[in-house]
């Protein structure tokens, strides 16, 4: 192998090396959050970061006048996926109609890391059998998000660890100069 090769393979390692993750999970904690006519909401939930799908929902919101509050561990099967605004409900089983479910739509796209302003959100009962849209008996008033990144292994990391062994196969290999 000539040196020139030699060096276009290395180059192309480390810059395969260098690439850092794209794709990912982002896990968003919610703070701060309140209903205008009282109680309170708080919990998690996951997104993934290529296709805008929901994970591991955890949201609980609490009772006052208007509405009981329940736990949220679904995303809405008729809903999205968008990218700044969640739909969810207490589980997916059957008909949703009239089932319990809450909205949340952030200022930002939650497929980036940060904190993320809430614009508007609300808690009510779902209008269909796949609940693509609630009824609001009651919305919410402040709050904020904040996330946390699990990334995926990058496929240019497992290039240049190619590459270079590669290189190292040829430069040792017997007969091969």
């Amino acid at each position: 192998m000539t040196s020139s090769a030699r060096s276009a393979l290395l180059a192309i390692g480390a810059l395969a090396l260098s690439l850092t993750a794209s794709a990912g999970t982002l896990n968003w904690t919610l703070q701060d959050m309140t209903f205008s006519t009282g109680g309170s909401i708080s919990g998690s939930f996951s997104i993934d970061t290529t296709t805008a799908q929901l994970s591991s929902v955890d949201i609980t919101t609490t009772a006052d006048g208007s509405f009981a509050g329940d736990t949220y561990l679904d995303p809405s099967p008729g809903f999205g996926p968008y990218t700044n605004q969640i739909l969810v409900v207490p589980s997916i089983s059957g008909d949703l109609t009239g089932e319990d479910a809450f909205y949340l739509a952030f200022d930002s796209s939650l497929l980036v890391a940060g904190t993320d302003d809430l614009i508007f959100s609300a808690e009510g009962t779902c209008t269909d059998s796949t609940c693509s849209n609630l009824y609001a008996d009651r919305e919410g008033e402040t709050g904020y998000a904040t996330s946390s990144s699990t990334p995926e292994p990058a496929t240019g990391p497992l290039v240049g660890a190619l590459a270079i062994a590669a290189l190292i196969l040829v430069k040792y290999r017997p007969g091969i100069s």
